[in-house]
C-alpha cells in the first residue's frame, strides 16, 4: 500500500502542485483545497500514472481512506485479470 501513497503523493504534489508538508493521512482533499474538477484531474494524473482508473474519491476522501480504496481496486483488478 505504500507504492500506492507514494503514487497518490507524486501526482498531488508534482501533477496537481500541491505541498508535500501539506499531506498527511488525516486531510481530506477539500482540506488540501480540491474542488470537483481538480478531483477530477488528479483521477486522470492517476491513472495515466498506474493504468488503474481511481473510482469512489470524494472531497471528503481521507488520503489514507483514499489510499486504501485504490489499493482495494488494484487488487480487484489484479485478481481479475487473472482470472
Amino acid at each position: 500500500m505504500t507504492d500506492i501513497n507514494e503514487v497518490l503523493t507524486r501526482c498531488l504534489t508534482d501533477g496537481l502542485g500541491l505541498p508535500a508538508d501539506g499531506l498527511h493521512p488525516e486531510a481530506t482533499f477539500d482540506d488540501l483545497g480540491l474542488d470537483s474538477l481538480a478531483l477530477l484531474e488528479l483521477a486522470v494524473i492517476y491513472e495515466d500514472k498506474t493504468g488503474h482508473e481511481p473510482t469512489g474519491l470524494t472531497a471528503l476522501s481521507t488520503l489514507a481512506q483514499a489510499t486504501a480504496l485504490l489499493a482495494s481496486h488494484q487488487a480487484d483488478s489484479t485478481t481479475e485479470a487473472g482470472t
